[in-house]
């Protein structure tokens, strides 16, 4: 079966650290931030991103923290199926549809 239906939007959350920028509310995006580590893993949808980004940085703008929660849109690659006869490894496949 295939679909002609667009992928939908994915984001991997990271946590950043910032300096000399003053956050107002939750949804203020620094003009630089620094790197720090994947929230958590896998990915998300728009909306549960947009969630996560809330909760994170309600609560850092609350204690004052300079660490900041950003969404960055991630494109997931096909990679190809296995040809008939081909040995197919562990590590390809997943427990689950929604792994990987």
């Amino acid at each position: 079966m295939t679909s002609n239906a667009a992928p939908a939007e994915l984001f991997r959350i990271w946590i950043t650290h910032f300096r000399r920028w003053q956050p107002e509310t939750w949804r203020d995006l620094p003009r630089e931030a620094v790197a720090v580590e994947l929230a958590e893993p896998g990915c998300y949808s728009a909306a549960d991103a947009l969630a996560y980004i809330e909760g994170h940085n309600s609560a850092a703008l609350g204690r004052g923290e300079c660490r900041w929660a950003v969404a960055v849109p991630v494109t997931l690659a096909f990679e190809g199926d296995p040809a008939p006869g081909e040995t197919i490894f562990p590590e390809k496949i997943a427990l689950t549809p929604t792994d990987g």
